[in-house]
């Protein structure tokens, strides 16, 4: 009994080792936790210069049922993006119908207001805080 006592035990562990990591990289999807726009973060506000609700990221994500920290949605809200990233910039997409574009956001600190943002379409239309989803470090669709 005890014998099989010790290796449940370790195979529980052992399962806590494999899972502790997925769990860490859930938790950092909403950055460092903090409402200021940090270094390393991607991070988006419901109005312009970063005010209202927020939303800050440390990886990819499809904006889809997220919320910014006020509960509000994030999907096509937001007006504002911050790429406070260290390593590389980002690619923000919108996909509503006609519109499958992208929008580079180098890395260093540089901030869009996303309610004025056209230049990125081809064919008319602008931002107007339309946000789908975001990708960092990668190359266009």
């Amino acid at each position: 009994m005890k014998r099989v006592s010790l290796m449940l035990a370790g195979v529980m562990a052992a399962a806590a080792f494999v899972l502790a990591p997925a769990a860490a990289a859930q938790a950092a999807d909403v950055g460092d936790g903090s409402l200021d726009c940090n270094s390393g973060e991607i991070c988006f506000s419901q109005h312009e210069w970063h005010e209202g609700g927020r939303k800050h990221f440390w990886y990819n994500a499809i904006h889809t049922d997220l919320d910014f920290h006020t509960g509000y949605p994030l999907m096509d809200e937001a007006s504002w993006v911050w790429v406070r990233d260290t390593r590389c910039g980002i690619y923000l997409y919108d996909y509503r119908t006609g519109f499958d574009h992208s929008l580079w956001l180098p890395t260093g600190g540089g901030s869009q207001a996303l309610s004025q943002r056209s230049a990125s379409h081809t064919s008319s239309g602008t931002w107007n805080d339309v946000n789908n989803e975001h990708k960092r470090c990668s190359s266009q669709l």
